[in-house]
Parts: C-alpha cells; structure tokens; sequence
C-alpha cells in the first residue's frame, strides 16, 4: 500500500496565463491550460520526500496518481484522513 502525505501545501499558485499577466509577460495560446507554483509542494510518499519547486507547472494530467488521490480525487480507490495524507492500493507500476 503506497500512502502519500503532503508536508508542505502551497499558499500560491495560479493558471500561467493570470501570472503572467500581473507580471506583463505575453500570454500565449493554451496559457489557460497550466498551471503554475508559486510556493514549494513538499510531499512524503512512503520513505520518500519529494520537493516540487516553486515554478512548476502543470497542465493537471502530469500529476502523479497519489496527488490527485490526495486531493479526493476519484483516480483509483482512495482512503484520505481529510489531513493531506491519502492511502491507495496502487502501486508505482499503476501510478
């Protein structure tokens, strides 16, 4: 069973299109479709803690499974305590 806890959620973060518009970049085509970090996302999943920097983004697809699960998701069975932490039967070769 792989558990995934969030250590530390991000207060910031927003569709690329908005930031680049506060900072006066030019907005492309599909801009509205990602999605950046404007803080770190620290996660610990199983013995592992992984750092997702402040910059990324994502389009939502190329979230990992044990993400979307942990944000009740419906991607797989799902046990979540309601605290960041979720429980899954998956294993990495089905994430």
């Amino acid at each position: 069973m792989l558990t995934a806890r969030i250590n530390a959620k991000p207060q910031r973060f927003d569709r690329v299109d908005r930031v680049k518009a506060v900072v006066g970049e030019e907005i492309l085509p599909g801009d509205d479709q990602f999605w950046i970090l404007g803080e770190p996302l620290v996660v610990q999943v199983g013995d592992e803690r992984i750092e997702i920097p402040t910059g990324f983004t994502t389009d939502g697809a190329s979230v990992p499974r044990w993400a979307h699960e942990s944000r009740g998701g419906s991607r797989g069975k799902t046990r979540s305590d309601g605290r960041g932490s979720c429980t899954t039967g998956s294993t990495p070769s089905q994430a």
